[in-house]
């Protein structure tokens, strides 16, 4: 069995069988795999703490264990971001940009800049303040990766310009902007969205990633842009994400 070593940052575990788990996992140089993780839920010294979602490990798997799954051989701890894990909100938002991640991201699809996108925004969620603009600023990023970016610049049905002096909607169906003029309003994913919240989006689109997270939402934009960029993101994978029902039920977001 061919065996391949990478730096990983573990997106999702579950039980599977009596001992096993099934881990999902983003590598650097390989991209995103699902493998195995053979007795870990008993194991005492191939796996200890290191298969946590969220955790960044040096990991060790082989290719051919199953027809679809690879057997993860071990991992050893690198980095827990352990105070994420100290907040509901941050540990929230951390899960989001997980799942999305996992959900967006083909398999086996080689993509160090996402790589590098989560482990930024993880290490930012850990000591930022506002945790929610930097899981904005990741989703947002993450959309313009996957080669997603919806256009802000103009309303997409008459192509009136954006401008200060107008009101703006997002319809994620659309793919953008759109004007109060061409509003579906029976669409309830739809967002009203300010003129400083497009041009913010706009100049956040290529910034480094180390810079991404020196941009801030206004406290009354945040809850709209998450609301947003999931809409989007839900959209295109067809399904909801689990993680925004969390972030619901926290009640000074959403």
């Amino acid at each position: 069995m061919k065996y391949i070593k990478d730096k990983a940052i573990i997106l999702s575990t579950r039980d599977y069988g009596e001992a096993d788990l099934l881990v999902a996992f983003l590598t650097r140089h390989h991209g995103k795999v699902a493998g195995v993780a053979k007795h870990a839920r008993k194991s005492k010294r191939r796996f200890v703490n290191s298969l946590g979602t969220f955790n960044l490990v040096e990991i060790e798997y082989g290719e051919k264990a199953f027809p679809s799954l690879v057997f993860v051989k071990k991992a050893v701890l690198a980095e827990s971001f352990s105070m994420l894990r100290r907040d509901i909100v941050k540990l929230s938002c951390a899960g989001l940009v997980a799942e999305a991640i996992k959900e967006m991201v083909p398999e086996r699809m080689v993509q160090p800049e996402v790589f590098d996108l989560l482990f930024g925004t993880l290490t930012e969620i850990s000591i930022s303040k506002d945790p929610v603009s930097t899981s904005c600023l990741s989703l947002w990023r993450l959309i313009v990766m996957a080669g997603l970016t919806p256009r802000l610049d103009l309303c997409l049905v008459c192509k009136k310009k954006i401008s200060k002096n107008g009101i703006w909607y997002f319809d994620p169906v659309t793919g953008g902007t759109v004007c109060k003029d061409h509003i579906d309003n029976k669409k309830a994913a739809s967002s009203l969205i300010s003129f400083g919240i497009i041009s913010l989006l706009e100049k956040a689109r290529h910034v480094e990633i180390e810079k991404l997270w020196r941009f801030k939402f206004r406290p009354e934009d945040r809850d709209v842009v998450l609301k947003m960029l999931a809409r989007y993101v839900e959209f295109h994978i067809e399904k909801p994400l689990k993680s925004m029902n969390v972030l619901s039920q926290i009640d000074h977001v959403i």
